[in-house]
């Protein structure tokens, strides 16, 4: 008996992973369908892919054996006793909820099995192809006489006109296109239209290619995403289906190596605005009233030091904000361009989020690395869509619709 135990304590523990401060809870944001919803995951031990299945399938209603998970288009249900710190699902990770018994979603299993068979199918014939481009022997005329000088002329003729009229059932023909979907691109300031057809699902990969016929930017430089999540963390050859993207979604696509001219390189913990040097009065003091940084202002504003030369001058915008489950209508105002350095000061004072925390996205572009640029520039127009990820210092908000404060 002592020994017995002696043998298993000697024995090392092989399951090695990263850790994290807690492994034992977790927030998730899951949506089905139009249905958006975040629930926190604990147990009193490291947390495994069942954990989430379980309280998923309560938040959603959803029987247990009918739930299917995808994170970053990969079904996690079919490895249940998988660790969440093995796979690298974290804290705020999105997830896509479906239903087992979902008529379309037994639909697209059916089509992705065929998919798989097709391929198999391809790959063996190109392999008879293969094998009968290496037996039979290259067909050149200007040189068949040196090689085989004892050989008639008319033979190679023959073979070649027994070859062209041999029948080859192994080799498929052209398969017609019986997968296709219409989607709505967005590069700059300008949406347009693309519809891909394929024989089999479209994967990402066929979306980078016909991005590249279309809008003459290379596979190595596109830069696409859904939203707010880039499409290059994912295999080339998964479904855009399984990531979510159907008919009329709408994908941002924009060069990898954009920079903005204006964007200035800056601590996370201090904005732009806070560096920029204010000029010194005669006793060498910095004065307040020189600061210009400051591009916001009220209606109502009635302070001496901030006069408007012209009150119709004023542009104001409307933004909504999309913050996890919660949604913020914002109304800014400025003599200037309102720049997004303006609307993450404002969504700090609703949503408590810091800035240093912000990250925003618009059609799949990350607004808070160019934060001294303008709305305008970036094509933030009345009634724009924005989403906010980060998490408030405080639990509660303010008023959902509101106008910016001056400073």
């Amino acid at each position: 008996m002592y020994m017995f135990f002696t043998e298993y304590a000697q024995k090392p523990y092989d399951h090695k992973m990263a850790r994290r401060q807690d492994r034992k809870v977790i927030k998730i944001e899951a949506a089905y369908g139009s249905d958006r919803q975040t629930f926190i995951v604990k147990r009193n031990y490291d947390l495994r892919v069942r954990d989430v299945q379980e309280d998923a399938a309560t938040t959603f209603r959803i029987p247990i054996d009918q739930l299917i998970l995808y994170w970053k288009g990969r079904n996690i249900c079919d490895t249940p006793n998988e660790f969440l710190e093995t796979l690298g699902i974290e804290n705020n990770h999105t997830m896509r909820v479906c239903r087992g018994d979902d008529p379309a979603q037994q639909n697209r299993q059916r089509e992705l099995r065929s998919y798989a068979t097709m391929d198999q199918q391809y790959s063996s014939s190109n392999d008879i192809y293969r094998q009968q481009q290496q037996q039979q022997q290259p067909y050149y005329p200007q040189y068949q006489q040196q090689v085989y000088s004892n050989y008639p002329t008319m033979y190679d003729q023959q073979q070649q006109q027994q070859y062209m009229a041999s029948p080859r059932p192994n080799i498929s023909g052209p398969v017609a296109a019986s997968y296709v979907i219409n989607l709505q691109i967005g590069f700059g300031d300008r949406v347009e239209g693309l519809v891909i057809g394929r024989p089999h699902p479209v994967t990402v990969y066929d979306l980078q290619v016909e991005l590249q016929q279309r809008f003459n930017i290379p596979l190595l430089e596109q830069n696409v995403s859904y939203n707010g999540m880039s499409l290059t963390q994912f295999p080339p050859d998964i479904s855009l289906d399984a990531i979510g993207i159907v008919n009329n979604s709408f994908v941002s696509l924009w060069y990898k190596n954009f920079v903005p001219q204006n964007q200035q390189l800056s601590n996370d913990y201090y904005s732009p605005r806070q560096q920029v040097q204010m000029p010194y009065s005669n006793d060498g003091s910095q004065t307040a009233r020189s600061d210009m940084s400051s591009r916001r202002m009220d209606f109502n504003s009635s302070s001496g030091n901030e006069t408007l030369p012209n009150a119709s001058n004023q542009e104001v915008l409307k933004i909504e904000v999309f913050h996890g489950s919660d949604r913020h209508v914002l109304i800014l105002r400025s003599a200037n361009n309102v720049r997004i350095i303006d609307l993450m000061e404002e969504l700090q004072r609703i949503t408590t989020v810091p800035i240093q925390n912000q990250k925003l996205y618009y059609r799949g572009q990350e607004l808070q690395i160019m934060r001294e640029r303008s709305l305008r520039d970036v094509g933030i127009d009345n009634n724009a869509q924005v989403r906010l990820i980060g998490d408030p210092v405080k639990p509660r908000y303010e008023a959902m619709i509101t106008g910016n404060r001056a400073n």
